[in-house]
């Protein structure tokens, strides 16, 4: 399993939206999410999970910290399109409560315009 992370970001209105793939670890995904505490200074966030290989715990732990952190800055992360074992993952470890789920970009963007 390659050990990357990569990304790239698109913009709908004020709603920034990050295709991810690869692997989100500890090794991977620190500079990713010091990169998003940054863009959610001044915007929300979608990132877009459909091409994610693998997530280790510390991958969800920096998920949630981003999600935390753009809450209390008045903006919100949403995580779209999540394979069902990943997104098993946040239920069995108690970390669901503390991140928005989505299925897709598209209802991402009207729950940013609509209710959060």
């Amino acid at each position: 399993m390659s050990d990357a992370l990569n990304y790239t970001m698109t913009e709908h209105d004020s709603v920034k939206i990050f295709e991810v793939t690869g692997y989100l670890s500890a090794n991977t995904c620190m500079e990713f999410v010091d990169f998003l505490k940054t863009v959610t200074d001044a915007d929300n966030v979608i990132i877009d999970m459909k091409s994610i290989s693998a997530v280790t715990f510390s991958g969800i732990e920096s998920l949630v910290m981003v999600s935390q952190d753009a809450r209390r800055k008045d903006k919100r992360v949403l995580l779209a399109a999540l394979r069902p074992d990943i997104k098993e993952m946040f239920f069995f470890l108690s970390m669901y409560r503390f991140v928005i789920f989505v299925d897709t970009v598209e209802e991402g963007i009207v729950k940013m315009q609509y209710y959060v």
